[in-house]
């Protein structure tokens, strides 16, 4: 059986005798089904990652922070797991340069999880500023109002009623 793919007709392959190659022709399609199912797969990855958008989200006017990292470690984690799993099919020797390539791209991308604890570390000591800022204001204001106890305990006879405002 030579053929030329581009030049096939039925007629063609009616002559070949299908009962006699059976064998021959069942191992062709089991091949072809292995490889169209590696093909689809990383093409299915490709789609994935080369249109993937992160979901960037204002915060406070200063910076944009990734939202959504849950959604995208679990696609990475998936797509890097059937990538090593490919290698262990007896088809992956046709798309072993293009496996290697996206394995070596997600690979890249699971160190961006390093990303997302500074992103963390960044929202915890905002914060924490603001909680601070609050805190010190809050301590600025009852200093006010201990000067303010001060200044009444010094301007008032004590003896008078009514003369300290913090007596009850």
């Amino acid at each position: 059986m030579n053929w030329v793919l581009s030049d096939l007709n039925l007629g063609q392959v009616w002559d070949v005798d299908l009962v006699k190659n059976e064998s021959v022709i069942k191992e062709v399609l089991l091949v072809a089904q292995g490889e169209m199912a590696l093909e689809e797969f990383l093409k299915q990855v490709r789609e994935t990652w080369q249109f993937y958008e992160l979901d960037l989200v204002n915060y406070q006017n200063k910076c944009k922070l990734i939202k959504g990292w849950d959604d995208l470690f679990g696609k990475l984690k998936e797509n890097m797991n059937q990538v090593t799993a490919m290698k262990l099919s007896p088809y992956y020797r046709v798309f072993e340069e293009e496996a290697s390539t996206w394995e070596d791209k997600l690979n890249r991308l699971e160190i961006s999880r390093n990303v997302n604890s500074p992103q963390a570390s960044v929202l915890y000591l905002s914060e924490g500023l603001t909680v601070l800022y609050s805190v010190l204001h809050k301590a600025h204001s009852f200093k006010d109002l201990q000067s303010l106890r001060r200044l009444d305990r010094r301007s008032t006879p004590m003896g008078l009623p009514g003369g300290n405002l913090y007596q009850q």
